[in-house]
């Protein structure tokens, strides 16, 4: 129940960035930073729900997929702290699009 109830909160998330803050994102990029993030937050919380936090973990930061895990952490911090606290534009951009890379 829980797995459904954060997916689909995740993907709405996903759905109201790209729809709604993606074409104004020259303008507010971080509205979309933000949804986009939250977003996959509540994504990856599914999958936590789904497995277990132990199961998880351990899958996200297995040998493979430690490089991609750290990467794409570090950005979805940097997307919230640039967006939230620092208030940049350019670096909003950055990090979303970083993001969104390795998502």
């Amino acid at each position: 129940m829980y797995f459904g109830l954060f997916l689909a909160t995740g993907v709405f998330f996903i759905f109201i960035a790209f729809t709604m803050f993606l074409p104004v994102m020259v303008l507010m990029p971080q509205k979309f930073a933000i949804c986009f993030t939250l977003g996959c937050c509540f994504i990856i919380g599914s999958f936590f729900a789904l497995k277990g936090p132990k199961n998880q973990l351990a899958h996200m930061f297995s040998k493979e997929r430690l490089p991609f895990t750290v990467i794409f952490i570090g950005s979805m911090l940097g997307t919230l702290y640039v967006s939230m606290g620092l208030h940049s534009y350019i670096l909003s951009v950055f990090f979303s699009v970083l993001q969104v890379i390795f998502y």
